[in-house]
């Protein structure tokens, strides 16, 4: 049992992706029974403001939500090419749309096929493979074994998402600049501050030597 990721999702940023997704958190809501598949539609069974969390927290989305008619609701995210709509009611439908709609469905169609965490992991791994994608976060219920251990994101990683045009890396570059104009300010000030402190000492040191001459000629006389 694999996700079925399209190869024109991989070549944009699926790597960006499932390396942010809390994969510990998606399969804490299908042991809780939140989300479910039927072998047709995935289902959300919890509330509206659960779902709005689990949106927005476990796949770490940003975006709107609205009223899609009816008691329906519809989310759409500013960040990814991804929209869902609930249906709540009878059947609790859930549908995704997008490139990155596509493969959260894919995902969840996994996790609720799964009959453990590890299988799920390995799942998404046969998908993602030489791409770090579990993150660590903590879960109550679940093994803490090095299977459910995640690696850091690569250095390649880090650096193909900061080559797209992200408002994160941006603002981290921009911080990052005025930390080095900041630090090249203190060490020139810390320069000047040493040469003064070395000027200093030599004048008080001449000083000494002159009051010193002074007295011996005195006492010399």
């Amino acid at each position: 049992m694999t996700v079925c990721c399209s190869s024109e999702f991989s070549n944009l940023n699926r790597n960006i992706c499932l390396s942010t997704w809390d994969f510990q958190g998606i399969y804490r809501h299908k042991v809780s029974q939140d989300i479910d598949y039927d072998g047709k539609r995935i289902s959300w069974h919890n509330d509206y403001e659960s779902l709005q969390k689990f949106i927005e927290c476990v796949f770490a989305q940003q975006g709107k939500w609205k009223s899609a008619g009816g008691t329906s609701k519809k989310f759409v995210s500013s960040i990814a090419d991804l929209s869902c709509t609930w249906y709540p009611g009878k059947l609790n439908s859930l549908l995704f749309h997008g490139k990155t709609g596509d493969l959260v469905n894919d995902i969840l169609v996994t996790v609720c096929k799964s009959t453990s965490f590890n299988t799920f992991e390995n799942s998404v791994k046969v998908c993602v493979q030489n791409i770090p994608v579990l993150n660590s976060r903590d879960t109550d219920g679940m093994t803490n074994s090095s299977q459910t251990q995640t690696s850091n994101v690569s250095c390649s990683a880090v650096k193909d998402m900061c080559k797209q045009p992200s408002p994160l890396c941006v603002d981290l570059l921009s911080d990052f600049e005025n930390m080095k104009i900041n630090f090249e300010i203190i060490l020139t000030r810390v320069d000047a501050l040493q040469s003064l402190a070395n000027t200093q000492a030599i004048c008080f040191n001449n000083d000494n030597i002159v009051h010193l001459e002074s007295v011996l000629d005195g006492e010399g006389t």
